[in-house]
């Protein structure tokens, strides 16, 4: 993708060093876009495509001002992909329900009928996997510090 090419996102300006970044960006998604594939293809050449859940998430979104280590809507809204086969439907979306990277490990082991880890700031997402809602999570509370530095507080009531 050329810079030419490029959409600029509104909170951005249309200048030319900018359209270079998006589109070095873009260049960067494409690329791990061909790796998922590659992992994909792999799962399915060793026979394991429908007994293996897949998880892709970002800790950020873009690199650009407003985006990554802010507290804005572009810096909360990171991609978070799960495949699970016969359980997902592909191409299905949610953009009700806020999840966090703290939840990652209590899900990882809810899916796998393992116990919680005690004392975990993060919970399970997996009623929201199972088209479930996620009981008492109301709220996601987020905070930037002085240096710069979001992270996730508390996800819940």
């Amino acid at each position: 993708m050329t810079p030419e090419e490029v959409s600029v996102p509104e909170f951005l300006p249309d200048l030319p060093a900018v359209r270079k970044e998006i589109a070095q960006y873009y260049s960067s998604v494409f690329r791990a876009d061909v790796t998922v594939g590659e992992v994909l293809r792999a799962l399915e050449e060793s026979g394991h495509r429908e007994d293996t859940i897949v998880m892709l998430l970002s800790d950020h979104g873009m690199a650009f001002p407003f985006v990554k280590t802010n507290c804005y809507l572009q810096s909360t809204r990171t991609p978070w992909m799960v495949r699970w086969p016969g359980r997902i439907e592909p191409n299905s979306h949610d953009q009700r329900h806020m999840i966090s990277g703290i939840d990652l490990a209590p899900t990882l082991l809810d899916l796998l009928d393992l116990p919680p880890l005690p004392a975990a700031d993060g919970r399970s997402f997996k009623p929201l996997l199972q088209g479930d809602e996620q009981e008492g999570a109301t709220a996601c509370s987020l905070a930037s510090t002085a240096r710069r530095r979001a992270r996730t507080i508390r996800c819940g009531v």
